[in-house]
């Protein structure tokens, strides 16, 4: 049902609420809520007219043209299906449909709606409303205005109530929903006057100029709110002394929103006033609070208790709103598994996309400060940064790179004194400068008690100019580089650094290197340049420096060593090796390589000079060497210049070794434990042989010369040797000789017996060759010769006690010859001629050295030698007598046991006797039988 508008214009009049209620709908067109009120009245109005038009019910004639007028004013066509009223003065219109005059789609549709006239003053003609309702109403964007081409409604459920007081406009009630909030309106606003003998073209205006603009702004602002769920949106007009505010409230239990970052927002509330009196741009500061913050992207994350206090300016012209700067706080922040708080931050918008942030916090729980400039579009920016890093970090960098990055870099305590960042797109890291203090701090597998550096990146290249760390006593500064394309890297280094605390570095060939040395008093002083690539170990190269004091290699202790080293995984060249003792020094270099893949030592070249010790030489060359020096013993260091090769285990051919040692030393000398003195010595060495030439030795006081050679393994090891002896006391020889074989044969070392002392005056001269086992002087077989001189070479009484009182009847031999064989444990003499001042003795025999007896037979011819008177006449008397003497030696060599026969010639058998029991015969008749002392 439609009807016409009248033609009839009514007088305006100054206090009519139709007047009113159009001149302030135009005032406060900039408000939706307004808005939404002034267009309800404007329905009323319709609805009255349409009332008037249908001739349903029959209205006064004035009170028709009064609401045609406020219709033609707002621009607005009003239709319905049926409409009344009642004596109350109450106006009722069913299913009521606004729209523009222009249009024929309606912007606002309901159920119902009435508008209660106040009788008094209806019955002096005059229309004013007490009261106007509308219920199950909904605002829609007519399909031209909605870019979609089709009605898109943005408020439903709407039901609005208002009443006048006074001079107010009550909005006792104004509810709805856009999208998936409710939203409420309530409040008072003042009754604005329209101007004398003007019209209400304010919502005309309004309709004409700025409806389309409010109906996109409408559409966007649904869909914007269809994101908050589960919101309610408060508004509640204030009249103030300045004017009318209106207070927002907003409530929601999640909002999502997408953009540079894409934030899910949860348990929200929001507040701010908004001054409705004023046009243009609005300062605003608006309060909010989230419970939960989800960040989603490349570093998720979530904020929770934040709290937030926006100031910004209102574009009402475009309902736009710029923030100016930001106040925030959160009770905890967590991102990438780290988490910070409490933060406070202070964050300042600027154009295109940028913000600056001050941001204050604990994170991780050590405290940081921040200062960023960020682009949030494409997530890039700077920042500087100082405070306390937590150990905890390089858990969530591991945890989102997948790299154990504490095998690399970890630590208890790092301070940033000043950094700076820089991220591209993306927030990858572009460049970064920091200076740190560290402590407990564990770099690939090392430990450091501090440290200090300057870290330098630049999205390829991590360069530290300066760095200083210590271990205990131990400290180095330096510098550090690292391409992160290949993985190349530098270290130069100087300080005070044990080797073997850096062996992660390295690998396990480094730890087989060091593992002999002990730098327990002192760390090396050292300059190291390390250079290779992380994962290749192989193409390591290392160049070092060092010098230390009192360091212990393989056992062995100097007093201070110092070297220059090149070193590649299992090559070490020794280019400079120098250590002292406090006996001696050494100087030399050293090669040694080690086979790559089984890790075994492959070879090793030894050029050295040097006067140490023979037991540290040996420890320091280590199993290698045992073979070449373990015949020799010195009690003073010798002097000697090395020149050896060793194969070991992985060298192509096997185990091999041979060079050349040229020594010369003072004192005791023990070569298979024979003791010498004073030796000098040239051994060419091959393998298991040892040609040791141009010997000079000192023994038993007298000069021995020649040669020994040693061959052989284990049990299977010899010694031949081909020396002479000349000047050596007899006493000692013999001593030296027993001490020797009771050595050999690990049995208690006898004191000198009086055989030795008495012989003290007795010189020999001794040439033999022979060959043996190296661990059994018994097994040697060859021939020498011997030669002795001295008044003490033997006296034997001839005639028994008588001799005591005929002393010219002892036999005095003054000087020996003797050709001699060496079998085994027996030394044969298949020649002796021994002579002296009244006596001469040729004989024959065996010495058997495995029990120290004697076992000779010889004829004595007394006298032959005398050249005194007496002893010429006694001697030519008992001429007779001396072949007939024979003499058997038996017994020990410090106790000889003389046996005589007088009675008879020997046989013929008895000419060369065999060298048997030194027990006589008991047959034969002793004259005279006693130990000869």
């Amino acid at each position: 049902m439609r009807r016409s508008p009248s033609q009839e214009t009514p007088h305006p009049r100054r206090h009519g609420l139709a007047r009113t209620v159009l001149l302030g709908a135009g005032g406060g067109a900039c408000s939706v809520g307004i808005w939404l009120v002034w267009l309800g009245l404007g329905l009323l109005l319709g609805t009255l007219a349409t009332i008037a038009l249908t001739h349903e019910i029959s209205l006064p004639d004035f009170v028709l043209r009064r609401i045609e007028a406020r219709m033609v004013d707002a621009g607005l066509r009003l239709t319905c299906t049926r409409i009344s009223l009642d004596p109350t003065g109450r106006i009722l219109v069913r299913d009521p449909a606004l729209a523009p005059v222009e249009q024929e789609e309606p912007v606002l549709r309901a159920r119902s709606a009435y508008a209660r006239l106040n009788p008094w003053e209806l019955a002096a003609g005059r229309v004013e409303f007490s009261e106007i309702r509308f219920d199950s109403a909904s605002l829609v964007v007519p399909p031209m205005l909605s870019g979609t081409g089709r009605a898109e409604e943005i408020v439903r459920d709407l039901a609005v109530t208002v009443r006048t007081s006074g001079a107010s406009l009550v909005i006792a009630e104004c509810t709805g929903r856009v999208a998936n909030a409710a939203v409420s309106l309530h409040g008072s606003l003042p009754l604005p006057r329209l101007p004398e003998g003007g019209r209400g073209g304010s919502v005309a205006a309004f309709m004409r100029e700025r409806f389309a603009t409010v109906c996109r702004q409408a559409v966007a602002a649904t869909e914007k709110a269809a994101a908050l769920q589960q919101a309610l949106i408060d508004l509640e007009f204030v009249e103030t002394p300045r004017g009318v505010e209106l207070s927002v409230a907003i409530q929601g239990s999640s909002l999502s929103v997408s953009g540079p970052i894409s934030l899910e927002l949860q348990g929200l509330r929001f507040n701010t006033r908004i001054a409705t009196n004023q046009s243009g741009t609005l300062p605003l500061q608006a309060n909010l609070q989230i419970a939960q913050a989800r960040i989603d992207g490349n570093l998720p994350g979530v904020a929770r208790e934040i709290i937030a206090t926006l100031a910004g300016q209102l574009q009402t012209e475009r309902l736009d709103f710029q923030i100016e700067h930001l106040e925030l706080s959160s009770a905890s922040v967590e991102a990438a598994g780290v988490q910070a708080g409490p933060l406070s931050a202070h964050l300042v918008p600027g154009p295109n996309h940028t913000l600056v942030a001050t941001l204050a916090t604990r994170l991780a729980g050590e405290p940081l400060s921040l200062l960023a400039h960020a682009q949030l579009d494409n997530r890039s920016g700077a920042a500087e940064f100082s405070g306390r890093l937590s150990p905890s970090l390089l858990d969530a960098i591991e945890r989102r790179t997948a790299v154990n990055v504490k095998r690399f870099f970890d630590f208890d305590r790092l301070d940033c004194l000043a950094g700076e960042a820089q991220f591209g797109p993306g927030v990858k890291l572009q460049g970064l400068t920091a200076h740190a203090a560290l402590s407990g701090v564990r770099a690939y597998g090392v430990n450091f008690d501090e440290g200090r550096a300057t870290v330098t990146f630049d999205g390829q290249r991590f360069f530290v100019p300066e760095v200083y760390g210590r271990v205990g006593s131990n400290f180095a500064r330096g510098s550090y580089e690292h391409e992160l394309g290949s993985h190349r890297y530098r270290f130069l280094l100087t300080g005070e650094l044990r080797p073997l605390d850096i062996s992660p570095w390295f690998g396990p060939w480094w730890g087989n290197f060091f593992r002999d040395y002990d730098f327990a008093a002192a760390a090396p002083a050292a300059e190291v340049d390390i250079q290779g690539q992380w994962r290749q170990g192989h193409r390591t190269n290392l160049f070092i420096s060092a010098a230390v004091d009192r360091p212990v290699v393989r056992g062995g202790s100097f007093d201070h060593v110092r070297t220059r080293l090149f070193i590649r995984p299992h090559f070490f060249d020794g280019l400079e090796l120098f250590a002292t003792h406090d006996s001696g020094a050494a100087r030399g270099t050293f090669l040694l390589e080690n086979d790559p893949v089984t890790r075994s030592w492959k070879s090793l070249d030894l050029d050295a000079e040097a006067t140490m010790p023979l037991d540290l030489v040996r420890r320091v060359i280590g199993p290698v060497g045992e073979n070449v020096l373990s015949p020799f013993e010195a009690a003073e260091p010798p002097e000697a210049k090395v020149t050896l090769h060793f194969d070991g285990p992985a060298a192509p051919g096997g185990r091999h070794v041979h060079g050349l040692i040229v020594a010369r030393t003072s004192g005791e000398f023990r070569l298979s434990q024979f003791p010498l003195s004073d030796v000098s010595f040239r051994a060419a060495i091959r393998d298991d042989e040892i040609q040791v030439d141009d010997v000079v030795a000192r023994f038993a006081g007298g000069t021995a010369t020649g040669h020994v050679r040693l061959w052989g393994e284990g049990a299977q090891r010899r010694v031949g040797f081909d020396l002479a002896l000349k000047g050596a006391q007899l006493g000692e020889a013999a001593a030296a000789l027993n001490q020797f074989i009771a050595l050999r044969r690990k049995k208690p070392m006898t004191p000198a017996s009086r055989f030795v002392q008495e012989k003290a005056g007795v010189r020999i001269d001794v040439a033999a060759s022979a060959e043996g086992s190296f661990g059994d002087l018994l097994t040697f077989r060859g021939d020498g010769n011997a030669a002795l001189e001295g008044q003490e070479l033997g006296e034997v009484p001839l005639l028994g006690g008588l001799s005591e009182l005929l002393k010219f009847t002892a036999l005095r031999f003054t000087s020996a010859r003797a050709n001699f064989k060496i079998d085994g444990p027996r030394l044969v003499f298949s020649e002796v001629a021994i002579r002296g001042a009244n006596s001469a003795i040729d004989g024959r025999g065996a010495y058997l050295m495995d029990r120290n007896e004697l076992d000779f037979t010889a004829k004595i011819f007394p006298f032959q030698e005398s050249d005194s008177l007496l002893k010429s006449v006694v001697g030519a008397v008992l001429t007779p007598f001396s072949n007939v003497f024979e003499v058997k030696l038996g017994g020990q060599l410090d106790k000889p046991a003389w046996s005589l026969n007088l009675l008879h010639s020997p046989t013929p058998e008895q000419k060369e006797p065999a060298p048997t029991s030194p027990n006589p015969s008991p047959t034969t008749t002793k004259t005279a039988a006693r130990p000869n002392g």
